[in-house]
């Protein structure tokens, strides 16, 4: 559908053009044209829209046979190239130089090696990198490295389900992410990679979205599938691909986040896992406690568990002397890599001991100018807390300098807001991991954010309408009281549409909505397609019926041509659509187009929100255009009377931009409208897009699909404790000195 978007961009400018000049009477045309120019133009569409839609119908297939084959092999390398990219900004990537994580094979929970493998070769090859810490399990073959996965184990179960088990930080998800990439090269390329065709596409499966009481397991991939890869809609792979590949095991589900999912719900998942992909390859992430709990519900029938090992002493060692072109780095990691060796159980190495903490310490102590502090005043620090809270701290301080080492006091007043800002984040979570941006909005209080959105699109409706009147009718125009009940209607309607958010901590007041916690509205993006038959013949049913009942009704009261517009200003909004987030309705156009984004594995948190407010304006705008066309075309034939009141184009714009509010307004708006109240009520100005685009270039944050996550659980304590401090505190002398890495007052 897109492929016509500017014909039929034009064709409706010429209209609208048109409209205007009528009404304005800008350049004179002859009479015959008052009546018949619209003729013409609506021939011009309706042609243009068939031989569109004729076209998309005739859109070669492919034969039957090769549908599925041509399917996977564009899913494989859309999934490659996306979650390469997605392992290189983790630092897990072919570029990187990653942490090495050895697995052990869980006997308590996953079936013996023996009924595996089979008797006679049935050993797990240990991996040539592989630690030698168990030198009687490796001599059975249970022991391996995170990086060699693929080709020790992955490639050798085909009918097995693996379960990567480790604690929280443990690198659970980063494993299954080099897991995927590898999987995906070797669909893409199986010659080279020494695989063989057909092999099932890697599909990434995020399963704290997923309800398993209001979805099965298959319906819920093959709906992420047709969300995240558009092209599998395509006619020429025939209908229900997705589904379809599904079916006849073309693809492997990759499943992240079991104990992410409440506690009922990871027993049903795992129940549901284990009926519904019995014959799909698997892999799936938790921590211990959540798959146990799982279990207590639903056991997998062939079940592979491998546990992640912490970081040895040797392996932290070996991972901090390298890479270092600087003599000086490489003296003061030396010392570090000395005391693990001889203190393998002091406070240093057990912080060592996981890997994102290793790895944020390295970031934390090294850098290209050189003028990083000696990572061995870690050696003075008497418990694992305070080695990582001084990590996490000089962290944070190489990121966010705030001291003298940018002499630009603008780079250090906005190093403090976004610290400040990031303290505030972590504080709101509460403890939650994933940070879902169109949440921002509920961590305020409801009533300054209603008063703020209504304020906003009341004055937007006010000033256009009041532009109008300005323009067509002159300054001193009577009708300019437009202006004042244009503010009020949409400023009631901006108001009412706000979802009232639920109490968080000191941001909520008596103006918080006391109705209990309410899930806010989730950005939707837009998937402009042609209809199908039977989807087009609901539109007709839903936008003829009532409209006709009021064209007729209106044509007998009034005139036929007022007949015809009440009919058209009833059609259109029906069949265009609508989305009441409040009431869970969608219908029309926009009930087709509409695509959620927030558990859509490939997105980006960023994407998303570009998509949502896209969403918005093209709900707002073009409900306000054919607002003020439709209002236009009645004071054409019915122009108004003097001391008379009359439905002018203005009160068509203000009702245009009411309806675009009901069907439109969604978070990444409320998120704008957020940041103004946040300013109102004192607190530093931000733009959250910047702050976390900043934060991953720093690497303080990380994308795990279409939400950010703190680069490290610890991390993300250690800024909402901050946050805490601050609270208990109270306000802070503007000029304070926070300790390093620590947002301890308002910033100036």
């Amino acid at each position: 559908m897109r492929r016509f978007l500017g014909p039929l961009t034009v064709v409706l400018a010429a209209v609208l053009a048109v409209v205007v000049n009528l009404a304005t009477s800008t350049v004179e045309l002859p009479s015959w044209l008052d009546e018949g120019i619209w003729v013409p133009f609506a021939l011009v569409l309706v042609a243009y829209v068939w031989v569109e839609w004729r076209r998309g119908q005739d859109e070669p297939q492919l034969p039957e046979a090769e549908q599925l084959v041509a399917a996977a092999d564009v899913l494989a390398r859309a999934t490659l190239s996306q979650w390469s990219a997605q392992s290189e900004a983790w630092g897990i990537g072919t570029t990187a130089d990653p942490v090495r994580v050895t697995w052990r094979w869980d006997h308590e929970r996953s079936l013996p090696t023996s009924e595996v493998f089979g008797r006679t070769g049935g050993k797990v090859p240990r991996s040539r990198g592989a630690g030698r810490r168990n030198p009687a399990a490796d001599g059975r073959g249970e022991r391996g490295v995170v990086s060699d996965l693929h080709a020790d184990l992955y490639r050798r179960i085909q009918r097995h389900q693996l379960v990567l088990l480790g604690p929280a930080g443990s690198g659970k998800t980063a494993a299954m992410l080099m897991l995927l990439v590898e999987a995906a090269e070797e669909c893409v390329e199986p010659v080279l990679t020494g695989g063989h065709a057909g092999t099932p596409v890697p599909v990434w499966v995020t399963l704290g979205g997923w309800n398993p009481d209001e979805r099965s397991l298959l319906d819920h991939v093959a709906s992420e599938l047709e969300t995240t890869f558009r092209a599998l809609r395509h006619p020429r792979y025939g209908a229900r691909a997705a589904r379809r590949l599904i079916d006849e095991r073309r693809v492997a589900l990759f499943l992240d986040g079991l104990d992410e999912m409440p506690l009922l719900g990871q027993q049903a998942a795992l129940d549901a896992i284990a009926h519904e992909a019995s014959g799909l390859r698997v892999v799936l992430t938790s921590q211990v406690e959540g798959y146990d709990s799982a279990r207590a519900g639903g056991r997998l029938p062939r079940p592979v568990v491998l546990q992640l090992d912490p970081v040895g002493p040797d392996t932290a060692a070996e991972y901090l002397r390298r890479g270092h072109d600087d003599d000086r780095r490489r003296r003061f990691w030396r010392r570090i890599a000395d005391h693990l060796h001889d203190r393998p159980d002091s406070p240093v190495a057990q912080a060592f001991a996981t890997p994102l903490i290793l790895s944020l310490a390295r970031d934390a102590f090294d850098g290209p100018d050189g003028e990083a502090p000696d990572p061995a005043e870690l050696l003075g620090l008497s418990s694992v807390a305070e080695v990582k809270a001084h990590v996490i701290g000089q962290f944070l301080e190489r990121a966010y300098p705030t001291g003298s080492r940018p002499r630009d006091r603008r780079d250090r007043r906005r190093n403090r807001r976004h610290l400040f800002y990031l303290s505030w984040i972590a504080h709101h979570l509460r403890g939650r991991r994933d940070l879902r941006w169109w949440e921002i909005p509920t961590w305020v209080p409801y009533g300054p954010l209603s008063v703020v959105v209504a304020i906003g699109f009341g004055l937007s409706a006010a000033v256009l309408a009041g532009t109008y009147v300005a323009v067509v009718h002159g300054a001193g125009s009577d009708r300019l009281w437009t202006l004042l009940g244009a503010f009020f209607a949409v400023a009631g309607i901006a108001g009412a549409c706000v979802r009232p958010p639920a109490p968080s901590g000191e941001e909520a007041t008596s103006s918080s909505s006391p109705g209990g916690e309410e899930t806010p509205p989730e950005p939707i993006g837009m998937n402009l397609r042609w209809p199908t038959r039977a989807e087009l013949r609901t539109l007709w049913a839903l936008g003829s019926g009532l409209p006709l009942t009021v064209g007729v009704g209106t044509g007998f009261l009034v005139g036929p041509f007022a007949g015809v517009l009440a009919a058209l200003s009833t059609m259109v909004p029906l069949i265009f659509g609508s989305s009441v987030g409040r009431a869970n309705v969608t219908f029309g156009l926009l009930g087709i187009w509409l695509k959620p984004l927030a558990d859509s594995p490939a997105s980006t948190p960023d994407g998303t929100f570009r998509a949502d407010r896209s969403r918005t304006a093209v709900a707002v705008i073009s409900n306000v255009v054919f607002g003020g066309v439709l209002f236009t075309l009645f004071e054409v034939v019915y122009p108004p009377q003097p001391e008379a009141w009359s439905l002018g184009p203005e009160v068509g714009l203000v009702a245009g931009m009411m309806y675009g509010i009901i069907s439109g307004l969604g978070p990444a708006v409320l998120t704008g409208f957020t940041q103004l109240v946040l300013l109102l009520r004192g607190r530093p100005p931000i733009r959250f897009t910047a702050l976390f685009r900043e934060s991953l270039r720093r690497q303080v944050l990380r994308q795990a699909g279409v939400v950010y996550q703190f680069r490290h659980a610890e991390l993300q304590d250690h800024l909402a404790a901050a946050y805490q401090r601050r609270l208990d505190a109270g306000p802070a002398p503007r000029r304070s000195t926070a300790p390093r890495g620590v947002a301890s007052g308002d910033p100036a």
